[in-house]
């Protein structure tokens, strides 16, 4: 870890010289000794020209998949010490409007973002406002093996439905007396790469009804599954998945970050009647 972060910060100073010079120098230690060699910007602009190409690529899919023209563009919002080069900006300037203003953002106002986040799913925080027309930011789906044994995604809650969103999906008894259900969202923003969210079995007997699964994504992004027994009308809500990585020991800790990070909020006064 401490060669990592050693590294990181050299490479940090390095993109800063960047910015004057032709060629920066990274000096590091690792497994206690120092490490040292000079760098030039086109060597680094070669090694990350294919993060730039993936980079374009998710700029041009964004805004087909908002219908929204490159020239319409008129401000981007830049994060990152390598976004503050020219030459950088003349490549994403290459998908956007070429008279874009760039708006540089600093890690202060990401962390602000961030505690904002935290705090809309702190309990006692409800006067955090919601962002209008929250969406869900992942695909959501089942993984089903087919009768030939093939594996393959069944789509529950596309990318960007509007929350709280809410679906169900019937589940045939087949013939056994459990199913493992496989949770899955979109790991990337490729639509062809999952990743797991945890499963759950599902006690089924042979010939019996179909039972109804209600998927639901609330207010805060949480994902809710249910299950419905038609025959009874009994709802039972199954255990959160993938597991909760915070505990109620934890939450002080957070809800003080973000009562340091964050004003406070200003309410509203009524005007007396």
């Amino acid at each position: 870890m401490e060669t990592a972060s050693s590294l990181q910060l050299a490479c940090e100073h390095a993109l800063t010289q960047f910015r004057l010079a032709e060629s920066a120098r990274v000096d590091f230690k690792a497994g206690g000794r120092r490490i040292e060699f000079a760098i030039t910007r086109d060597q680094w602009l070669e090694a990350c020209e294919p993060l730039f190409l993936e980079l374009l690529e998710m700029i041009t899919l964004a805004l087909e998949t908002a219908n929204i023209a490159p020239e319409r563009i008129r401000h981007a919002l830049l994060f990152g010490m390598p976004t503050r080069l020219d030459v950088v900006r003349r490549r994403l300037a290459e998908r956007l409007n070429p008279e874009v203003s760039w708006v540089t953002i600093d890690r202060t106002d990401i962390a602000r973002g961030a505690a904002a986040c935290v705090a809309g799913e702190l309990p006692g925080r409800g006067e955090i406002p919601l962002p209008p027309q929250p969406s869900t930011c992942h695909d959501l789906g089942l993984l089903v093996i087919d009768s030939q044994g093939r594996r393959r995604i069944r789509p529950v809650i596309p990318r960007g439905t509007l929350i709280p969103a809410r679906t169900s999906r019937p589940l045939a008894p087949g013939n056994v007396s459990k199913q493992n259900l496989m949770l899955v969202e979109s790991s990337t923003w490729r639509e062809n790469a999952w990743r797991s969210l945890g499963s759950h079995w599902i006690a089924t007997e042979p010939g019996s009804a179909k039972l109804e699964l209600m998927f639901e994504v609330d207010t805060d992004g949480r994902l809710v599954v249910r299950g419905r027994d038609p025959q009874t009308g009994t709802i039972e809500r199954l255990a959160a998945r993938p597991q909760p990585t915070i505990d109620d020991d934890e939450l002080n800790p957070w809800a003080e970050w973000v009562a340091e990070v964050l004003p406070t909020p200003k309410r509203s006064q009524s005007s007396p009647r």
